[in-house]
This record gives structure tokens, sequence and C-alpha cells, in this order.
């Protein structure tokens, strides 16, 4: 039996039938069914209620899920009860695709903005992979670009935002271009040197073809397989491939890099405060990261200066654009610096900027991992704990070529580390190993 379908208006993302036609076909109310166009293929999910003032023969629809299955009014359906499980989604990548001639940077701005209204249009709905919905307000579709656990086919998944760990929106469609900030620390403890180097060709190659100088060759020469090199050493490799992949872009972004010990200090390039990928010289700015970076030592840590520079380039070069802080530290706020002062920086300030998101990165033993994991999740990003040069290598590559922001977070405390011995349980220890061994 065929149902033709009636748009409903807006109703959640759910459908309705006579109470008759819903008995003939085994439904209950709150079943999910699966809807489909016998001739396309098009198709929808969701759960249908009953109602009697429906006329039999016809499946009434939530509007724009009609319009996002690529069905409309007048069209007729087969319907089958699903009968996979429903999956209650953890985490979703929602991209955002304008429909008119509006910018995708300003899309992507409002959407942050209203992120209330977005998690309202989803939340209890059944949503199936790459699933379109219109958001008609910002005159944008939004999709289901990915969820955990992973969807295929026809598998459906439903959301629920108090249950749910993380939701990011990403731009869809136009190019949508963004500038970036790398904090970068340089005190005493980066220059440890236990950075395992791992699976580092690909991103040696993509910096070979951009920078041919002596003294970038010399510096790439220091990393080889399976040996281990400093962590400001691995941290300026990043820093070469993240410019490298913003020049490749080709969208005329700009880069500000600054790095931090006792206090902050803002890298000149051409004497600017930033490098610009469509015009400025490469080669003069992988020499700058090399000295500034790779070979410069400090001292303490000071995360709240660096976080007072970024909010000067911000507020400055930088105001009203999207934009990336890659934020690099191997330790905690140290000497005039504390964690109260980071954290409200950090949420008096970069909270407020919608068009702003904090990515932390972790490298070495002694990161304070619940306050990065802080910054990042309140500012819509992510912490990332680099547990070798490849690893730190590939995310820095990735974050040049993707701006995204979540939109719904729960922060999560870093795991803790094994729980260390007493001294007395040690020596007890010590004590039944010689027994064992006489």
């Amino acid at each position: 039996m065929e149902f033709e379908i009636v748009k409903a208006g807006e109703r959640e993302g759910a459908a309705f039938l006579n109470p008759d036609d819903a008995a003939s076909q085994g439904l209950f109310d709150g079943t999910v069914i699966i809807f489909e166009d016998p001739t396309t293929g098009n198709f929808g999910a969701a759960p249908v209620y009953t109602d009697k003032r429906i006329e039999k023969g016809k499946i009434h629809v939530d509007s724009t899920l009609v319009e996002s299955c690529g069905l409309d009014e007048g069209f007729s359906v087969k319907i089958e009860k699903y009968k996979g499980r429903i999956h209650p989604a953890r985490e979703l990548i929602i991209g955002i695709e304008p429909l008119g001639d509006q910018k995708p940077e300003e899309v992507f701005k409002v959407a942050q903005e209203r992120r209330s209204e977005l998690k309202k249009l989803l939340d209890k709905r059944v949503i199936f992979k790459k699933m379109k919905i219109r958001w008609k307000d910002l005159n944008v579709n939004i999709s289901i670009e990915s969820t955990k656990p992973d969807l295929t086919g026809r598998e459906l998944s439903i959301v629920n935002w108090a249950e749910m760990e993380k939701a990011e929106i990403i731009p869809i469609g136009p190019a949508m271009p963004f500038n970036a900030i790398l904090l970068i620390d340089i005190s005493g403890s980066m220059s440890t040197k236990d950075m395992e180097v791992t699976n580092i060709a690909p991103a040696r190659e993509g910096i070979v073809s951009l920078l041919t100088s002596e003294d970038v060759a010399s510096f790439l020469a220091r990393f080889e397989e399976g040996e281990a090199v400093r962590r400001r050493h691995g941290a300026a490799f990043a820093a070469l491939l993240y410019l490298a992949e913003k020049v490749g872009r080709g969208y005329g972004e700009r880069v500000a890099i600054i790095t931090y010990h006792d206090e902050a200090e803002i890298l000149k390039f051409n004497e600017k405060n930033y490098f610009d990928a469509a015009s400025g010289n490469i080669e003069e700015v992988a020499d700058v990261i090399i000295k500034k970076v790779a070979y410069a030592t400090g001292g303490y840590t000071n995360f709240s200066d660096a976080l007072r520079k970024a909010l000067s380039l911000l507020r400055n070069e930088f105001k009203d654009t999207n934009t990336m802080v890659v934020f690099l530290s191997d330790g905690f706020p140290q000497g005039t610096d504390n964690e109260e002062s980071v954290r409200s920086i950090v949420e008096k300030e970069f909270v407020r900027m919608p068009n702003v998101v904090i990515y932390t990165v972790g490298i070495g033993g002694e990161v304070n991992e619940v306050l990065m994991q802080h910054i990042a999740s309140v500012t819509g990003g992510v912490y990332f704990k680099a547990s070798d040069l490849g690893k730190l290598l590939s995310w820095y590559g990735e974050l040049a070529r993707t701006f995204t922001k979540s939109i719904h977070q729960k922060e999560q405390l870093p795991p803790e580390g094994p729980i260390e011995e007493s001294k007395e349980e040690s020596e007890e220890k010590e004590k039944k190993e010689k027994k064992k061994k006489k």
C-alpha cells in the first residue's frame, strides 16, 4: 500500500497516520518508519504517531523532513517499519551550507551565535548519514556529515542533546578562508629531547616542495625516523607545515605566530604581525620560525601573556574574522602566571568571540591536561595530546585545512595516569622479589 505525502509544518521530524492505516501496517505511536518513493528511491525516516483527523491513505510528515529527503507534497511513498537498532548519537559533525548569495563565513558565524535554534531543530530527531535539513530562518541547509557511532546505508540514529558528548559544525560548499594564530611554548622544558620521530615523510615532502633554502634543508635533516628530537624542534616543524598548508590552499589567509616563556612575543614578518599566505615570503617566515622557535629557549611558562597577545591581534589585525588559535604547550602556567588568570582570560574574553576557536595541543609528559581541555572545550575547540612527532604533524596539517567549531561539548577530564606506589609499598615489593630470587 502507498500513502500520499502531506506537508505537516514544523513537527519535530515526526510523521502522522490515521489510526486504521497505522494498525493495518502494524505500527504504534512512536514506531520509527522508513518511507520511500519507489520511483526515485528517495527516502526518509521518522517516528510515526496516530491522529484521527488524518484522511486514510495519506501520511502527514514534518515539512522540513519532506524537503530534506528530495520529496514533496503529493508524492506517493511506501512505508515499512524500521527493523534495525536506533543508535543514540554520541557525536555529530554538522555541515552548514548557504543556499543564497550569502558568504559562507557570515553564515558560519551566525550559525554559531544561534546554535540554540540549531539544537532545537535537531533535538529528538531521527537522523541518517548525509541527511539534509533546511534551516529556513538562515536560508541554509544543514547536513549530517558524520556520527559516532558511524552510520552506513539506512542505519538510523537519534539526537538527544542531554546525552550527547560533542557536536561540531563545519562549512560546506564554497571554500571558507580562515586566519590562524599559533601560540608556541619555548620555555626551558621545551628543550627536553623526548619527541619520537615517526611517519613524517608526507609532512617533510610538503615542506620541501615549497621551501628550498639551505637552512630549512639543514633543519629537516635532523629528523630521522626512530630517533628522538627536542620538543621545540617538533613544534617548529609543525609550524612550518601549518604555513605550507596555508600557502597551498591559495586563499590569502593570514597566520600569526606568538612564542612565549616568561613573556610572549608576536613574531614579525616583513614588519607585520602576521604572515600573508597570498603575498608573503615563506622562505623568510621559515627562517624566522627556525630561529625563534627551533633554536630559542626561555624560562618559565606564561600562558596568560600569550593569550593577551593573541587578544590584541584578534581586536586589531584579525578583527571580525574566523580565526583559529592553536595553543601548544608541554607544561603548566608558572612564574608570575597561574591557572586562575588563564581561566579568567579565556572565559571573559575568548568565549565571547563566536568566530574564534582555540585548539589546544599538549606534548611531553607534564602537560596540565585539565586546563588545556577546559580552554579548548569552552571555546568550541578540541584538546589533542601528541604522543609522537608524526601525530603532531598530522594534527597541524588537518587543522590548517578545516575550520570547525563545537556547538555542544561535555567537558571530559583526561584519564588519570597509573597510581604511583608509596615508598612502603615499593620496599615491600622489593623484599618479595629478593625472596623469590633466593
